[in-house]
């Protein structure tokens, strides 16, 4: 890419996906499928037929239309995190090779669902460090569950996925419901700079390393089953200290005062104030 190219994020609504552009290159970036996760209801005497081809039919769907050179499973492709489940012996291979049919390069960027996922992989399909890939220097992907790696922290946008953001409602009649959200939250660049100093670079002695990073994307899960914890249920300790995300327990993410976006697009307001308003109705 030109590197005086100007880098364009696209929520696509009402999809949950996050197209990149930088000159001639489209990045299209999805998180959480999950694929594999009926298999867990089955214990529970509860029968859902594979979620695979509708995902892939989705997914192409969106691939035809925006035509990227390039797809990122941002994590968490898989469900299983102990040993890979038989659905996943025969999902997960041939969506992937049915995913080669439609885009010239797919790029796997491992979340914590993803043990193992070498075996499922087909020839061709990219699978890099956990600790997540650059876009030309300016956007990170990351997915969550771990620290990006260092050289991350030179891009200006982090994106990632992992703690599936929703928020929740209650209509006229009480029904309590969650629905998903994008979150664009601000990152204090002095104050991650610091952290990963002291935290990360620690043991990489005299290196030295320029944070830049001052926004943080938090994509919804693209399987609509795994909405996650609504975040204005959730304490301030669950957002800070006991997040299950280290860079939200850093308390670098100001994520009180972060943007909450619906998957068309409406804007809910920050997530101090959807806290404030669902308290009341809730």
């Amino acid at each position: 890419m030109d590197s005086d190219a100007k880098v364009l994020l696209k929520p696509l609504f009402p999809e949950p996906v996050l197209l990149i552009q930088g000159g001639d290159e489209r990045v299209l970036v999805v998180a959480d499928l999950h694929i594999g996760w009926e298999i867990t209801l089955s214990g529970y005497g509860i029968y859902v037929p594979s979620q695979a081809k509708r995902f892939f039919r989705r997914i192409a769907g969106i691939v035809k239309r925006v035509k990227p050179s390039t797809l990122v499973f941002l994590g968490d492709l898989k469900h299983t995190i102990g040993k890979l489940g038989k659905s996943e012996w025969m999902d997960v291979p041939e969506f992937l090779e049915a995913v080669k049919t439609i885009v010239d390069r797919v790029v796997i960027v491992p979340g914590n669902h993803d043990g193992d996922i070498e075996a499922l992989t087909p020839e061709d399909v990219e699978i890099t460090e956990s600790g997540g890939i650059d876009l030309w220097g300016e956007v990170g992907l990351f997915h969550g569950h771990s620290w990006p790696k260092p050289e991350l922290f030179k891009c200006r946008t982090l994106v990632m996925g992992h703690i599936h953001p929703a928020v929740t409602f209650r209509d006229r009649f009480s029904n309590r419901f969650l629905r998903r959200v994008w979150v664009k939250a601000t990152i204090d660049p002095r104050c991650l700079s610091s952290y990963v100093e002291k935290r990360i670079l620690a043991k990489r002695r005299g290196e030295d390393l320029e944070v830049r990073s001052e926004r943080l994307i938090i994509m919804p899960s693209f399987n609509g089953f795994m909405k996650g914890r609504a975040l204005n249920e959730a304490t301030y300790e669950e957002l800070g200290v006991k997040a299950i995300s280290p860079i939200l327990r850093s308390r670098c993410v100001d994520m009180e005062n972060s943007e909450l976006y619906l998957l068309d697009g409406v804007f809910l307001g920050t997530l101090g104030e959807v806290r404030e308003v669902t308290s009341i109705l809730l």
